[in-house]
């Protein structure tokens, strides 16, 4: 078992496997990141505890199933604009689409199974090749399952550490099978997403009006957006767009969008050269001309100025 603890959230996000995501730091309270792994006969099983909130964005690893189980009591955890808790999972289908958000710190434990590995009695496919739109959805609360999910995360993470000898053992390849079976009896009951929202409101609208919305923010200057701007790219009034920002990232549209500036600016700033460029040179380039407020911001974020981040790239 591999277990790794950062200062940085960054070098944490990069380590988080099975998924091709961007994930923004929100909210930090303890600037540290704990992750723990080990894979076992085809299963990929990970428990991590932030000391932040975060929104990752992304797709699931396309080879295999995934379940992700929230560890955290009195957190609110949006799985694509639903809730999940300790007693309920997001479950994840090859190559799906997903957004998890948390606002606060949290744990959390995955187990990815192989799609080759998964018990054919389980699922809807057993793994075969047939066409299929892959989902990300939430189950309903299962909370003998979640405890039972959990017991095996926690006995595998156990076995693994105790010896290095476990991850090719018989024993191993037994852990594996029960949690395969485990993920494909989720993977399988887990109802499909719903056609409406908590009030009746229809979920393809949202959907829509927030694909407008990451379509301006990913061919427009972000600093230069504002929530007038994604209101009228939506469509919908300010108030929907709110809702809609609310209910599915947990947070508003002026804040999700100020993340993502920040996350752009320390991204540029890591991969700049440090005796070539400026923070300066750096910030003008996105559009960012009140560098004492920035200044201020991202230090409040990520625990540093920025130009701490760019001496450390």
């Amino acid at each position: 078992m591999k277990t790794q603890t950062y200062r940085d959230f960054d070098a944490f996000a990069d380590t988080v496997g099975d998924i091709d995501a961007t994930m923004m730091l929100q909210n930090p309270r303890n600037r540290l990141w704990l992750i723990e792994q080990t894979k076992v006969a085809g299963a990929h099983l990970q428990r991590g505890r932030l000391g932040s909130g975060n929104i990752v964005e992304g797709k699931w690893r396309s080879d295999g199933y995934g379940v992700y189980l929230p560890l955290s009591d009195r957190r609110e955890y949006l799985c694509n604009g639903r809730p999940i808790d300790t007693q309920s999972f997001m479950v994840l289908d090859p190559g799906s689409e997903f957004c998890i958000s948390t606002a606060e710190p949290h744990d959390w434990c995955t187990i990815s199974v192989q799609a080759s590995q998964m018990p054919t009695s389980g699922h809807e496919d057993g793994g075969s090749t047939s066409v299929r739109q892959p989902k990300c959805r939430a189950s309903r609360p299962h909370p003998a399952v979640a405890r039972r999910f959990y017991a095996i995360v926690d006995a595998i993470m156990t076995a693994s550490a105790a010896s290095e000898a476990f991850e090719g053992s018989p024993a191993a390849r037994d852990a594996a099978s029960a949690a395969a079976r485990l993920v494909s009896a989720i993977v399988g009951e887990t109802a499909p997403e719903p056609s409406s929202g908590t009030n009746g409101r229809p979920v393809a609208p949202r959907r829509e009006i927030l694909d407008r919305c990451q379509e301006l923010l990913e061919n427009d200057q972000l600093a230069q957006i504002r929530v007038c701007d994604l209101v009228a790219a939506s469509g919908v009034s300010a108030r929907t767009l709110d809702t809609a920002f609310r209910e599915f990232f947990g947070t508003s549209p002026r804040r999700y969008v100020l993340l993502r500036r920040l996350q752009a600016v320390r991204q540029a700033l890591l991969s700049a050269d440090p005796d070539a460029d400026t923070v300066t040179e750096v910030l003008f380039s996105h559009g960012e001309w009140e560098l004492g407020r920035f200044a201020s911001r991202y230090r409040q974020l990520y625990g540093e100025f920025p130009s701490e981040t760019l001496q450390h790239s």
